[in-house]
């Protein structure tokens, strides 16, 4: 199936029946009728996954299902497959809306590298593979636990507790004598020496790389891992280069990834209550921090801009981390996100949508709703 540029957005309003959703388009014209109790995007496959009576569906850009509203989940599409969840267990489904397995499982993943996940309960112990894009059992389910594939390679925990490296067939290219092995980022792999320890990381032969000192990693992106050298439950979050530098030091409350090579770095806003909440900054992965901590909320980067709250308004940020003017500012907490030419905002539970001027286009809709549903 091609791939499309979607235009038709989720939108909720109230009819005669309750709250109900369909779909309008970037004019605010409504084109799919209210009367699903979710819906959600349309993916680039022209698709979107819709609730109806609790059950879940599919449906294409005319409104029509492509699969009825009988599961009770489905993820979105990935690599051009689904997962459904029935009274049975979990399954693969294609764009044509055809389950590709022969059997139903306890678990299976969104696909990676035409590999998911897959795992079945046998005597009580959950035994894990892989399912290729045809829902075959391309790599035995025999492992005690699993990771995804990246660059052609996952992480395996095997019968005896050891873990190994295993490229897309399946086949051992390495076996590591640790109590732990993580998922693989940019050539490293997270570990522990021992059981409670610290965590370092090695190399794909098993070389210890950086010394296991830290309580918690992440998997490397972009050259970088956030890391936490806390204990006794204080968090304090560092940022570490493949040499194991600090390139951000190891000083915050918070820390996550934002894409296009910058962190939210959070600190405390009562640091002896942490738990009345955390302001961020942005910092680039670098480490040059570009502005104070004055956002209670950053979502991640998408072609130079990001949306921030400050507890009082929603607006984007540039890749500095500071304000963009020329685009909507939104009174409440939440999100805005691009759609497309227009704005959709998440903002204070409520879902709406503007152009780039901050003028709504939801008054059409509500107009044409109260002429169809009253």
């Amino acid at each position: 199936m091609n791939r499309l540029q979607v235009s038709l957005y989720p939108a909720s309003m109230r009819t005669v029946n309750g709250i109900k959703w369909g779909y309008i388009n970037a004019n605010g014209h409504l084109i799919i009728s209210p009367r699903y109790e979710r819906a959600y995007d349309f993916q680039c496959n022209g698709l979107a996954i819709v609730q109806f009576q609790e059950k879940y569906g599919i449906i294409n850009l005319q409104g029509r299902y492509v699969v009825p509203p009988k599961y009770d989940s489905i993820d979105p599409f990935s690599e051009h497959r689904a997962i459904v969840i029935d009274e049975e267990g979990f399954h693969v489904m294609d764009e044509q809306g055809n389950i590709l397995t022969s059997k139903a499982y306890s678990f299976i993943s969104s696909y990676q590298e035409g590999r998911a996940i897959a795992a079945i309960e046998l005597k009580g112990i959950e035994r894990y593979g892989y399912l290729d894009l045809q829902g075959r059992e391309v790599i035995p389910l025999q492992y005690q636990n699993a990771s995804d594939f990246k660059e052609g390679k996952a992480v395996i925990q095997m019968e005896n507790e050891k873990y190994a490296l295993i490229d897309l067939e399946g086949r051992i290219l390495q076996t590591y004598p640790y109590i732990f092995v993580g998922s693989l980022g940019e050539g490293l792999l997270a570990f522990q020496a021992e059981e409670n320890g610290k965590y370092g990381f090695i190399d794909l032969k098993g070389n210890i790389i950086i010394s296991p000192q830290y309580t918690w990693v992440q998997p490397f992106i972009e050259g970088r891992s956030i890391v936490n050298m806390g204990e006794d439950y204080i968090d304090k979050y560092g940022l570490i280069d493949k040499n194991g530098h600090f390139v951000l030091l190891p000083i915050y409350d918070d820390m996550y990834l934002l894409k296009n090579q910058r962190i939210a770095i959070g600190k405390a806003m009562d640091p002896q209550k942490p738990y009345l909440g955390k302001k961020y900054g942005v910092s680039d992965v670098n480490g040059h921090i570009f502005t104070g901590f004055w956002y209670t909320q950053i979502s991640p980067y998408h072609h130079g801009l990001a949306s921030a709250s400050d507890g009082n308004s929603t607006f984007f940020i540039n890749d500095k981390g500071m304000p963009v003017y020329n685009l909507p500012i939104v009174e409440g907490a939440g999100e805005l996100v691009f759609k497309g030419d227009i704005i959709q905002g998440d903002v204070d539970y409520r879902i709406f949508y503007m152009n780039q001027r901050g003028i709504g286009i939801l008054l059409e809709l509500l107009m044409e709703c109260l002429h169809r549903f009253s």
